[in-house]
């Protein structure tokens, strides 16, 4: 149950991150103005229907996007080293606190 919850939040973050890079603000300042040139495909490797691909539709609508720029949500362009990285931070710091609470999957 755990895993799931874990894998809605990444399959959001990884979106987020998705649109930064079609937004055009990848790492190299002025590199990505004209990017993309084409449509982005987003492969989310869960069951259509699911709630991870409902997630990700939602994600990619135009209202939504700016809903959430408007409530202070960012893109977060990044290399897959990086994503790696603040994923295991995040893994780390949600473990410390289900640990803390004594909360148990099932």
């Amino acid at each position: 149950m755990v895993i799931r919850r874990v894998g809605l939040w990444a399959a959001a973050v990884s979106l987020l991150a998705a649109q930064g890079l079609a937004q055009g603000q990848g790492a190299s300042p002025g590199a990505g103005a004209a990017y993309p040139s084409r449509s982005i495909r987003v492969i989310v490797p869960f069951t259509p229907g699911s709630a991870t691909d409902i997630i990700a539709r939602t994600l990619l609508v135009p209202e939504v996007r700016e809903r959430l720029a408007n409530l202070g949500a960012e893109p977060m362009p990044m290399s897959p080293e990086q994503f790696d990285a603040t994923m295991r931070d995040q893994l780390v710091t949600v473990g410390g606190v289900m640990r803390a609470a004594a909360v148990k999957g099932n």
